[in-house]
C-alpha cells in the first residue's frame, strides 16, 4: 500500500512538474530583423546561465502548438505533418538540453570562448512569409569568424527560436 502511495505520488508530482516546465511561453523576438542580436545574446550566455535558463530563450512546447495549430489548420488528427511534430513535443525540453550541449561541445574544440565573441552579422536564409524562418548568425573570435544557423517560428507577428545548430568556421 505505501508502495503504490509513494509511485502515485511520485507520477503526480513528475507530471506537475513537466506541465509546468512546458506550459510558459519562450521569448520571442518582435521582428525578424532582431533575430541576429537575439541569438548572439544567448551565445554571450551559453557559458554563464545553466540549460534550464537557456531553454527559456526557445520557444515552449505552448508555443510550437499555438504555431501548428495556426498553420495546419483543419482537422489534425488526419494531419501527417501534425502528428509527427505534436509526438516530437513530448520531447522538446531534452531535445533543447541535447542541442545547447552539442553548441557548447562544438566551440570547446573550436576554441571559442562565448564570452569574447563580437557580432558581426545575420543573413536570412530563407525568404520572409514561408515559415519556419531559416537564417545564419555570424560572429568573431579572435581572427576568425563562425556562423551559426538559426529557425525561427512566427507566431502573432512574434518571432520564436526554434533551432539553433552547426557552428562552423567560415573560410574566406
Amino acid at each position: 500500500m505505501r508502495k503504490s502511495i509513494f509511485y502515485f505520488t511520485l507520477i503526480l508530482v513528475s507530471s506537475l512538474y513537466l506541465v509546468g516546465c512546458s506550459s510558459s511561453s519562450g521569448k520571442s523576438i518582435s521582428s525578424f530583423e532582431g533575430t541576429g542580436k537575439y541569438t548572439f545574446g544567448f551565445l554571450e550566455q551559453v557559458n554563464v546561465l545553466d540549460g534550464e535558463q537557456l531553454i527559456k530563450y526557445f520557444a515552449s512546447t505552448n508555443d510550437i502548438d499555438k504555431y501548428l495549430t495556426e498553420t495546419y489548420s483543419g482537422d489534425k488528427s488526419k494531419n501527417a505533418i501534425y502528428r509527427r511534430v505534436a509526438d516530437e513535443q513530448a520531447e522538446w525540453p531534452n531535445y533543447l538540453y541535447t542541442s545547447i550541449y552539442n553548441l557548447k561541445r562544438n566551440a570547446a574544440m573550436m576554441g571559442i570562448e562565448w564570452n569574447k565573441i563580437t557580432y558581426l552579422d545575420f543573413v536570412a536564409k530563407q525568404p520572409l512569409g514561408e515559415g519556419p524562418y531559416v537564417g545564419e548568425v555570424f560572429f568573431k573570435y579572435g581572427d576568425n569568424v563562425y556562423s551559426v544557423q538559426t529557425e525561427l517560428i512566427k507566431i502573432d507577428g512574434d518571432y520564436y527560436l526554434s533551432n539553433l545548430s552547426g557552428i562552423q568556421k567560415v573560410s574566406r
